[in-house]
């Protein structure tokens, strides 16, 4: 009896937390789409932030209808396989694009806050694929999943690095040509 007590209380604590973990990815959703949607708005006065709002609100809108039918770890590859198309990508397009050349490190919205707002994606990553329903079904399994997203998560943090650079370039001005800096976001994009 006490061995069913004490599994029934091991996945109550496990449920509570994947909720916890579902939750704090909403919140990492909701805030790199805020900032994102602030940059080019305070940079240009223009209104990309609309397409920054309705990308994010797709990739919101799938990840909730996985998580009401089916959070596999399959679905939620294919959750982040949408928000880097969809949302990452060209939202960091666009923040380059428009306010590249003019951020200022005397605003709160300069290169450093950029850079911590590009240092949660490896974060969301972890949260997104260690949140998936089946991965309690296996050991194996699961270790697998976060052995792999580990690893990947890594390779977000050395894009996250070369975006760095290129963001670094105009403060201390290491000479690396416009062109050869748009390449570099390129590769750290798609990487």
């Amino acid at each position: 009896m006490a061995g069913v007590l004490s599994s029934l209380k091991r996945k109550i604590k496990s449920i509570r937390l994947v909720f916890v973990g579902r939750f704090v990815v909403l919140v990492l959703f909701l805030t790199q789409g805020g900032f994102f949607a602030a940059y080019p708005t305070w940079y240009s006065g223009d209104k990309p932030w609309i397409a920054v709002i309705i990308s994010y609100v797709l990739v919101i809108f799938y990840w909730c209808h996985c998580l009401n039918t089916d959070a596999g770890l399959l679905r939620m590859f294919l959750t982040w396989r949408l928000y880097v198309l969809v949302a990452l990508v060209p939202n960091i397009g666009i923040t380059f694009g428009v306010c590249g050349e003019d951020l200022n490190t005397e605003y709160f919205l300069g290169p450093n806050c950029l850079k911590v707002i590009l240092c949660l994606t490896p974060v969301l990553f972890l949260l997104l694929l260690n949140t998936a329903d089946d991965l309690r079904a296996n050991e194996e399994y699961r270790q697998l999943a976060k052995e792999l997203s580990v690893y990947i998560s890594i390779d977000l943090f050395d894009g996250v690095e070369m975006l760095d650079v290129v963001l670094d370039e105009k403060e201390n001005h290491y000479g690396i040509e416009k062109g050869f800096g748009i390449a570099m976001i390129s590769v750290a994009c798609f990487q």
